[in-house]
């Protein structure tokens, strides 16, 4: 491997999926209405499914999506659907 640290790796694949829903979310964001993580996992190709321990689909959207509301890179908005991201 280059000699990065799992850690350093970990920091870099989170910038990486987080772009990867800003894009997701930029390039929706003329069709006036909020995207859920189960349309944004399914746009981008990120793993969604509950897996064997039946827990939450679409966890890693969700936790992308906290982490960039938190830095205050996207907000909560009423899907067209009615619910919220």
């Amino acid at each position: 491997m280059s000699g990065i640290r799992p850690k350093q790796l970990s920091r870099m694949g989170t910038f990486y999926l987080q772009e990867a829903v800003l894009d997701i979310l930029y390039e929706h964001y003329p069709e006036g209405y909020g995207l859920g993580p189960a349309e944004i996992s399914r746009r981008a190709g990120i793993y969604r499914e509950r897996g064997v321990a039946d827990v939450l689909n679409d966890a890693i959207v969700w936790g992308l999506l906290n982490s960039l509301h938190e830095e205050g890179k996207v907000e909560r908005i009423e899907q067209e659907t009615g619910g919220k991201i």
